[in-house]
């Protein structure tokens, strides 16, 4: 099967998102009352399946490569560790029972598994500083959402200061998420479209 249209299938997910907050956005804009808590928690909710969307994508492409199930259009050969279907992948991938679920992102976690499984040259190893650091930022929002604790809003705190000083009296990443990047785009849809090119950019690995 070919590997792009693994990532096609994350786009077309993507591209319902966005028509959603959309939709959102125009009724914030028009004369129907919207609750700031209802729009705050529209936008954690839509940005938490964002993600989820992404790192089943990168779950899928992962393991799906191990096995020979996805073609991807370079000719160069993909050095790896060949396993014969999903389970055997599964079942050394989460040794043997010991965990629970796969950990492959942010960016860190995905390199030192790449770098057990496939040799240098591997789609999951060509991304550049920028996306690297999207990655990392899309994680720690994604914590302050999922888990709230101290350390995850210290860490969002400290992100907004290093990335946004100008929004630095922002208190959630809801409230980050609906900012303008531009006057056309919120930041929840800048990371939706970078998310979307990171995966491109597996899946067309040449």
């Amino acid at each position: 099967m070919d590997a792009v249209s693994l990532s096609n299938r994350l786009e077309s997910n993507f591209n319902k998102f966005l028509i959603t907050a959309t939709r959102v956005k125009k009724v914030r804009e028009s004369d129907v009352y919207l609750a700031k808590r209802d729009v705050d928690t529209f936008y954690e909710g839509i940005f938490l399946k964002t993600v989820t969307s992404f790192e089943s994508f990168v779950e899928e492409l992962f393991i799906g490569l191990l096995y020979e199930k996805y073609d991807l259009p370079t000719r160069k050969k993909i050095q790896k560790i060949a396993f014969e279907d999903r389970k055997t992948v599964l079942n050394f991938l989460l040794l043997n029972g010991q965990k629970k679920y796969l950990d492959l992102l942010p960016f860190e976690k995905l390199k030192k598994n790449y770098k057990v499984f496939y040799k240098d040259e591997n789609p999951f190893a060509v991304l550049n500083d920028s996306q690297k650091d999207i990655l990392n930022q899309v994680f720690i929002l994604r914590n302050a959402i999922a888990h709230n604790s101290i350390t995850a809003n210290k860490k969002f705190k400290k992100f907004l200061e290093d990335n946004h000083p100008a929004l630095i009296s922002i208190k959630t990443p809801s409230q980050f998420l609906q900012t303008l990047n531009n006057p056309n785009q919120t930041m929840f849809e800048v990371y939706l479209i970078e998310l979307n090119s990171i995966a491109n950019s597996f899946c067309n690995f040449r």
